[in-house]
């Protein structure tokens, strides 16, 4: 096979991977997972006022096939990791001393499992919100002057959005988030909530609508910036996303999401060097961690510079992150086509 039906072959694997990847604002591993299967486990550390740290911490995991094991979170606060079988799953978080030991526990049983399956290999969540450690004075970005302020009744309505949006019950949590919005009318976090729900539901008009109104509450907020970003980017409104995704990535220079996308937007509009600026960046941030999406476009990057070598090699950490992906065994037989042109 010639490098351009190549090309076109693998050009639009990558169009059925930027859709479903975007549109659903994960960059973690899909697994199709089911009994005896591994299966991803995704997680997310809070502040006390329900925004990230912005700051790495260490998360121990303890599960039924082993006893500790340690991640490390993304200055945003996410982790994952993977599991095999059946059963208990706690992540502990390795908290400073202004903050309460925090853990929360997942029970994985076959039914959830068949349900990950069902879903297209969507991770099982875990939320983690940090408390105040009494009489002990915290950190500024764990206070926020305008959070502190929002209503009671409206805390109670955002605290039950989030409760909906970690359990995937997306409709539901957009209610909860407007009606927040409601009794508080400048309640920016909820928008940004509102916003979130709104992109997994592909629904991204109003996405943006919410997105656009936490920004003018509140500028300098990463996941706005972010949100907003990935909501143009699934309108292909290619300088708009752009936009934010530069400013996203400004706020916060250690993130790896506003990178990738970045790099999405440049690979789309055909600007191959730009795409692998990106993409590097966004790798080299990435460390050791999962990103099978991400190689996958830089497989993609260096197909069209006609590396036959960096391709290849981009493929293989692609399947051995994500062996069990639909596309495995096409991917498998593109590698080997890749070989034998060399």
């Amino acid at each position: 096979m010639n490098t351009m039906r190549l090309l076109i072959a693998f050009s639009s694997l990558l169009l059925v991977l930027w859709i479903t990847s975007s549109a659903l604002g994960q960059v973690a591993a899909p697994s199709r997972s089911g009994p005896g299967e591994s299966f991803t486990i995704q997680g997310k550390v809070y502040g006390p006022n329900g925004q990230p740290l912005e700051r790495p911490f260490r998360i121990q995991i303890t599960g039924p096939r082993f006893s500790a094991e340690t991640v490390e979170t993304d200055v945003s606060g996410s982790f994952s990791f993977r599991a095999s079988v059946p059963g208990k799953y706690t992540a502990t978080v390795d908290a400073p001393e202004e903050f309460e030991h925090s853990s929360e526990s997942l029970i994985i049983d076959e039914e959830v499992i068949l349900a990950i399956k069902n879903a297209g290999g969507s991770a099982t969540q875990i939320s983690i919100y940090l408390k105040a450690r009494h009489g002990i004075s915290q950190p500024a970005k764990a206070v926020d002057a305008k959070l502190e302020a929002v209503t009671t009744k409206a805390r109670v309505f955002y605290e039950s959005g989030l409760k909906f949006f970690n359990a995937g019950q997306l409709a539901e949590a957009a209610a909860e988030f407007k009606k927040a919005i409601e009794v508080f009318p400048n309640f920016y976090q909820a928008y940004v909530e509102l916003g979130k729900a709104y992109l997994k539901l592909a629904n991204f008009d109003d996405a943006i609508l919410s997105l656009q109104t936490a920004l003018k509450l509140e500028p300098n907020n990463f996941a706005t910036r972010l949100h907003l970003g990935m909501a143009y980017l699934n309108q292909k409104k290619f300088p708009l996303a752009e936009e934010q995704l530069i400013a996203a990535a400004k706020i916060d220079t250690f993130a790896v999401t506003p990178q990738y996308y970045l790099g999405v937007i440049k690979y789309e509009s055909n600007d191959i060097d730009g795409a692998l600026t990106a993409f590097e960046k966004a790798n080299e941030l990435n460390g050791t961690k999962p990103h099978p999406m991400l190689h996958k476009y830089l497989a993609g990057v260096y197909l069209k510079k006609n590396d036959h070598t960096r391709t290849a090699a981009e493929l293989e950490i692609y399947l051995a992150q994500s062996p069990d992906a639909k596309d495995a065994e096409q991917i498998r037989k593109t590698i080997e086509q890749l070989k034998k042109s060399k």
